[in-house]
């Protein structure tokens, strides 16, 4: 095979078989009466005895036991009190839900590609990964009428448009707890797979029982301002952008340069030092 002919693999694509069992664990776990009848306890004992089955070897020992306790309750504080929703929020809210894996595709294919150039391929293609695997489970669940049931409204089209906010909720409880070790050296950098399952399990499932509404940090501005974004002068190509922040803000526009890879530079100049990270759509 030619080199040209290889393509990246996105790692986190494993991670979507163990979250969708762990939902299906979650569930049985706490049983189908309804929020009534759950206590948060009730949920993060559930994340964890889930979590503890497929990673034994975490559990071994009484700090690894305290460290997925750790994980699943600040994955699911930094939810509710730093105005969580992932980067990719005002995207999901912005297409038909019918559409949805489609645009979690598109947002993969050319974040990655973008990431690649930063060179920083982890955090966003995981994020989107786990963005795509709740769509799929929550549509199934919708659509069956699954064991989640008792959980949503039962109107089809009140859940079809929560769809977006579970999948966001999921995105960002992975982000959370990849961030706490990604950048890390030694045994830490081994954390980065359960993290970011134990985060989105916490996150996604809490969303969906209780119907959890983040706050929105009383500092942070409504409609931050943009970046200018400056442009190399006398260049054909024009490269559109998007720039996030976490907590789901977002604008665009567009860059002219000779090369993505000088497209991304300019991003990249225009946003050091600020909150704002900067992603071109097409590369």
């Amino acid at each position: 095979m030619k080199d040209s002919m290889i393509e990246k693999v996105n790692p986190y694509n494993k991670l979507i078989v163990q979250y969708v069992n762990g939902l299906d664990a979650i569930i049985a776990s706490i049983g189908t009466g309804g929020p009534e009848t759950v206590t948060v306890d009730d949920l993060t004992d559930a994340v964890y005895d889930y979590v503890a089955s497929v990673y034994t070897d975490i559990v071994s020992s009484p700090t690894g036991i305290a460290s997925v306790q750790a994980m699943i309750a600040n994955a699911i504080n930094g939810y509710l009190d730093h105005g969580g929703s992932s980067s990719n929020l005002q995207q999901l809210l912005s297409v038909p839900t019918t559409n949805l894996e489609n645009l979690l595709g598109r947002l993969s294919s050319s974040s990655g590609a973008a990431a690649r150039l930063k060179g920083n391929t982890g955090r966003y293609q995981m994020e989107l990964a786990m963005g795509e695997a709740s769509v799929f489970y929550w549509r199934n669940q919708i659509d069956t009428a699954g064991s989640w049931a008792a959980y949503m409204n039962g109107n089809v089209a009140i859940d079809y448009a929560s769809l977006p906010y579970w999948a966001d909720a999921a995105m960002f409880g992975a982000q959370f707890d990849y961030n706490q070790f990604n950048g890390t050296d030694g045994a830490a950098t081994s954390m980065i797979f359960p993290a970011t399952l134990i985060g989105s399990l916490a996150v996604a499932a809490g969303k969906v029982v209780f119907g959890w509404v983040p706050k929105r940090p009383m500092n942070r501005p409504i409609n931050p301002p943009p970046i200018p974004i400056p442009s190399i002068p006398g260049q054909a190509r024009v490269f559109g952008f998007t720039c996030y922040l976490d907590g789901g803000y977002s604008h665009g526009g567009a860059v002219t340069a000779d090369t993505p890879e000088a497209a991304q530079s300019l991003l990249d100049g225009a946003t050091t030092g600020t909150a704002w990270n900067c992603w071109l759509d097409v590369v």
